[in-house]
């Protein structure tokens, strides 16, 4: 194989591996949002009533320490 082969060879995989990489990128700019992504832009948090002692109506929030209680 002659040089000139080799460079141009060399050039082709150069080319492919950046259009490659051209075309991941946007495709990944592009992708669509997952299922639970919200449409607005931002996530709806809710307290899970029940798992959190502090959460509880019966807990005095004025005397509660969370380090001391687990």
């Amino acid at each position: 194989m002659s040089s000139a082969n080799i460079v141009l060879i060399n050039r082709l995989l150069l080319f492919a591996a950046t259009f490659l990489a051209l075309l991941w990128m946007v495709m990944k700019e592009t992708a669509p949002l997952p299922p639970y992504a919200a449409a607005e832009g931002y996530y709806k948090y809710e307290a899970v009533t029940g798992f959190f002692k502090q959460d509880d109506p019966t807990t005095d929030p004025r005397t509660f320490d969370y380090v001391c209680t687990t």
